[in-house]
């Protein structure tokens, strides 16, 4: 391969865009950031049809190319997954030539039959950890997972936690490679100084350019009084810890010397996995006992705009791999308030630049958030702190740079000169 020949990525995955996932959202960023050196063709199911699926072809990097392969996603079934299956390794097959690295940044079924056919086709085959793919499990297609990791090329991981157990499973320490998730930095920034600060109304204001013009939606974010705002971002599913986040809430609103805050939820109800039919209706009910206090905004087109209406964030997931959200809070310059879990620890020292929690304790969560909501003074300390973090040591250019080096390093088959430690 020559040295200005752009690395040819194939991404076979059941899910793509426009999936509201973490994993989905860095591929994309990471495409946006690597540019010509890096060209993405994925391979996956068709999406949901919706406004947003039918616009999402737009919204692609250039360097992105989709091809979608088997029954659309209504059809979630063991049947729909085995003809995706079966149309997407034939069409890897078939175009073999026209790659030079298979990636999967996501490995759950049916990761492990693509890594084993790169395997087969001498195709160089690179995994992304983000979590739960390497946790203890003893279903089936865990197992088969877990098996197909001794024949992969290179697996980037985002924690120490998921490292070990990578190492558990037979790849040795020089095809690891810690990449943590980055941000756009310069996109996810704060409010400049003349714009509203915490101590002040927030009223809405006019959109300075055709990109900034607020949806009705977003405009709902612009809050009319000065009350504090706090924001969650991610699914509405249990395993992000909404419950506890709900819970925690009412028992800040219960406290004399606390103001009420107003609390925002930005992320899908429906249309992803992990969503919960009963779930979703069951904290719709308990948002509505407090009116527009509680507010569940769905999918939000400006996550920036979103952050910047901010005065906390939080997010008290079970587990994580390294949370897009956090990254893009604190890089906008929020304190932040996260769980004490694999894969956020690497990322926030605890009061220095943001807060952490253990996992389902509602009584600290709500203690936590009491003491930044009162407390100015360190609220904006560890803003600031959270902003250099981030634009330190997770920045978007970085994370790029990483997973070329990585790419590179299959197609040329050398095996890098050092490997970076946790």
């Amino acid at each position: 391969m020559s040295d200005d020949h752009s690395i040819r990525l194939v991404i076979p995955t059941e899910r793509f865009w426009p999936e509201y996932t973490g994993w989905v959202k860095q591929t994309l960023k990471l495409a946006r950031s690597a540019g010509e050196q890096l060209q993405f063709f994925s391979v996956s199911r068709p999406p949901k049809k919706s406004t947003e699926s039918e616009a999402s072809e737009a919204n692609l990097p250039s360097n992105v190319k989709i091809r979608r392969r088997g029954p659309r996603l209504e059809e979630d079934n063991l049947l729909a997954k085995i003809a995706y299956v079966l149309s997407a390794a034939g069409f890897v097959v078939y175009n073999r030539q026209a790659f030079d690295v298979l990636y999967l940044p996501y490995v759950f079924f049916p990761g492990f039959v693509f890594i084993l056919l790169g395997t087969l086709l001498g195709l160089p085959v690179a995994v992304r950890i983000s979590g739960q793919e390497v946790a203890p499990n003893r279903s089936l297609p865990a197992r088969l997972r877990l098996w197909s990791f001794q024949f992969v090329d290179a697996v980037a991981v985002l924690n120490e936690t998921d490292r070990r157990r990578v190492r558990k499973l037979g790849v040795d320490d020089e095809r690891i490679w810690f990449i943590p998730n980055g941000v756009d930095v310069e996109q996810f920034s704060p409010l400049s100084s003349a714009s509203v600060t915490a101590e002040e109304p927030r009223r809405k204001r006019a959109p300075n350019t055709q990109e900034e013009t607020l949806t009705t939606e977003q405009e709902t974010l612009w809050k009319e009084d000065s009350r504090m705002v706090i924001g969650f971002a991610g699914i509405i599913c249990r395993r992000k810890g909404v419950r506890e986040l709900l819970d925690a809430y009412d028992r800040i609103r219960a406290l004399d010397d606390t103001s009420q805050p107003v609390l925002l939820l930005a992320g899908p109800l429906e249309g992803v996995e992990e969503v919960d039919p009963s779930f979703i209706q069951e904290t719709v009910r308990v948002a509505g006992e407090y009116d527009d206090d509680v507010q569940l905004l769905g999918n939000v087109g400006n996550m920036a705009r979103f952050y910047q209406s901010l005065d906390l964030f939080v997010l008290p997931s079970y587990r994580e791999g390294m949370p897009n959200v956090l990254l893009e809070a604190m890089s906008t310059g929020l304190p932040c308030v996260a769980t004490d879990i694999p894969g956020v620890r690497e990322v926030i020292s605890s009061r220095a630049d943001g807060m952490l929690v253990p996992p389902k304790d509602v009584s600290e969560l709500a203690t936590v958030l009491s003491e930044l909501l009162q407390d100015k003074t360190l609220r904006d300390s560890i803003g600031r702190e959270a902003r250099k973090t981030v634009a330190d040591s997770f920045s978007l250019d970085a994370m790029a740079d990483r997973y070329t080096d990585l790419f590179v390093s299959l197609v040329k088959k050398e095996v890098p000169v050092s490997i970076t430690t946790l």
